[in-house]
């Protein structure tokens, strides 16, 4: 908790120090698969941060691999979104992951996570050209109310300023505006239709065309 605590006020080393400990006690307690969890999902977006993508990718992959042995599939939600932060700071696509992640989000009904993981997606569009789609999946995420001490905040927030540069300011909010008019399920299909044409690299995009 004072890891978490310690990321959403943007202070990373203290963060680091936290999980770095509970990681230390889960090698003394392999049993305790929950706390160890919760410490490669904090310590992965943090090496993505520091610049040590490597060491990142390998963390937010064994973050997921413990994840899946336990019996909760909202641990499994919280480690792919951890892993999809940690690729995107890494300056990749996770595509796959977040595919995933929409149809684990969908089978779960629930809106724990839903905004961070509609938020990649729209980060995803914006790159590779769906600018429209990127402003209505922002919307629905409720990006422009306050989402101060989420990882990808300020990726987030330069997204906003792009977009409404792109688009127009009055275009951006129109499309925003319809995304947030959408039922959690309609935008979480939505998200999944969007990912559709989407490479999972950051190469050349195969989508020529804005939705």
């Amino acid at each position: 908790a004072l890891g978490w605590m310690a990321m959403a006020r943007g202070e990373r080393r203290p963060a680091q120090h936290h999980f770095e400990y509970i990681l230390e006690v889960t090698r003394r307690h392999p049993e305790a698969e929950l706390l160890r969890v919760h410490a490669m999902a904090g310590l992965a977006p943090l090496a993505a941060l520091a610049g040590e993508p490597e060491q990142a990718e390998a963390l937010a992959d064994e973050g997921v691999a413990v994840a899946r042995r336990l019996p909760a599939a909202g641990f499994l939600v919280m480690a792919l979104t951890r892993a999809g932060e940690t690729a995107l700071l890494s300056g990749r696509r996770p595509t796959n992951i977040l595919r995933e992640l929409l149809g684990l989000l969908v089978d779960l009904g629930t809106r724990a996570w839903v905004d961070e993981v509609l938020e990649m997606v729209a980060l995803v569009c914006e790159a590779d050209g769906a600018a429209a789609a990127a402003a209505r999946l922002l919307g629905a995420a409720g990006a422009r109310s306050d989402h101060r001490g989420r990882v990808l905040s300020s990726e987030v927030k330069d997204c906003c300023d792009r977009l409404a540069k792109t688009l127009g300011t009055d275009a951006f909010a129109e499309h925003a505006a319809s995304g947030r008019s959408m039922p959690t399920g309609e935008a979480l299909s939505f998200a999944l239709s969007e990912l559709d044409p989407v490479t999972s690299t950051c190469g050349t995009s195969r989508r020529t065309t804005p939705p």
